[in-house]
């Protein structure tokens, strides 16, 4: 799957390494909301901002740590955060204070902060070294006499940055960069199968980036770090998205995996997932406005090439809906690859089934180029007729007519 949620955001005012002051678009030029932005007139925003522009500031994890404040709490997180950006190669992050730290305390004695937050990935990260969109994260604000203290971060508007999601480890090898979060999930074989992925893509004309692969601890955490609520990837096993929402190609991609939805996976479907996942980020995939019946269609069709299995067991779920209610009408809308739509396996399904049926009348690269089409922003109906020369009616006749057949139905 791929997730395409839509960021606003607003001028920043950032503080940058030299120490000077700038303005920086990160997304359109719509101002603030100052209803939001405004406290009450008794609020700790003077220094919270000030804590934030010295956590800026920080080159050392002592220069971190003394940032964040006087609390054992501060310190862990700062170091916790330190090592995290390390382990990235994190090379410049941009804050800035927009509101909260005022009214009362929670039961814990702390109260949130909103702060926006861009950063720009190095070169062993695997993704894209560019400054990535804002996005706006909760600081856990501790009032310490007369001054504040900085204890951790959690998701507020938009994905979590990556690097304030926990502990890191990140392993680069066999053309893979995975990313564990607070351990990962250890009872699934991550790496193996993202290895495999990456071998299986890596003919795809047109390559755009590594693979990266990012393995929480939990579907919560999953759905933080993808700017979603839980309930919106509980059917889905991976989501290959931008890390910071953005929608412009060479954003930073990377599949995410739900590890409380590839748990109950045997390994040949997990391995499919993956590979999925991988074409949709080696393609570009996750920033294109192409039909999602092409992009999910296609991502499958790579990755069930070389698959043995039959249509029983790797299109159960859309046969099945088949031989109850008859073919569908029409190929795949948008609105039925909608994450919470009532039997999104059959969708997918059936749109893998699509390939299937224009892989019996074109070759590999044929196919390729069509898809390729579609992701540069041609109507599926022009690219049917210039790489494949035939039209929507005709594919959708056939399609209806291999799934009447393949269910049999009539």
């Amino acid at each position: 799957m791929r997730a395409r949620t839509p960021v606003v955001g607003a001028l920043l005012l950032v503080l940058v390494a030299g120490g000077a002051l700038l303005w920086r678009p990160w997304a359109d030029d719509a101002p603030a909301d100052e209803s939001e932005a405004s406290g009450p007139p008794v609020s700790l925003g003077l220094e919270v901002s000030a804590r934030v522009e010295s956590i800026q500031r920080a080159r050392s994890v002592d220069e971190l740590v003394e940032a964040a404040g006087d609390t054992a709490e501060a310190a862990a997180w700062a170091r916790r955060t330190w090592s995290a950006m390390q382990a990235l190669d994190v090379r410049e992050v941009a804050l800035r204070y927009v509101r909260g730290a005022d009214g009362e305390l929670g039961e814990d004695g702390t109260l949130a902060a909103a702060v926006d937050v861009a950063w720009t990935p190095g070169p062993r990260s695997g993704l894209p070294s560019r400054e990535t969109w804002s996005t706006q994260v909760a600081l856990t604000i501790r009032p310490v006499g007369d001054d504040v203290a900085v204890e951790g971060a959690t998701q507020d508007r938009g994905p979590l940055p990556l690097w304030l999601a926990g502990d890191l480890q990140v392993d680069r090898s066999g053309g893979v960069t995975t990313i564990a979060v607070d351990g990962g999930a250890p009872g699934l074989d991550v790496r193996r199968w993202a290895r495999t992925a990456a071998r299986e893509v890596r003919g795809l004309a047109g390559a755009r980036q590594q693979l990266v692969v990012v393995v929480p601890p939990d579907a919560a955490t999953a759905a933080a770090l993808v700017g979603q609520e839980a309930d919106a990837i509980a059917q889905v096993a991976g989501v290959t998205t931008t890390l910071d929402a953005s929608e412009e190609a060479g954003g930073p991609t990377a599949v995410v995996v739900n590890p409380d939805a590839f748990a109950p996976m045997d390994d040949r479907a997990a391995q499919v997932v993956m590979t999925h996942e991988a074409v949709h980020v080696v393609t570009g995939a996750a920033t294109s406005v192409a039909e999602p019946w092409v992009v999910e269609g296609f991502a499958d069709w790579v990755a069930l090439r070389d698959d043995t299995a039959p249509l029983a067991v790797s299109a159960g779920q859309a046969l099945t809906a088949v031989r109850a209610d008859g073919a569908p009408s029409a190929l795949p809308s948008t609105e039925d690859f909608s994450s919470a739509s009532h039997g999104l396996g059959a969708t997918y399904e059936l749109a893998w089934l699509v390939f299937r049926v224009l892989d019996e009348r074109h070759d590999d690269a044929a196919i390729e180029r069509f898809y390729r089409a579609c992701l540069g922003g041609a109507g599926v109906d022009a690219a049917l007729r210039s790489e494949l020369g035939t039209t929507t009616e005709r594919l959708t006749r056939d399609w209806r007519a291999f799934l009447t057949k393949a269910a049999g139905t009539r």
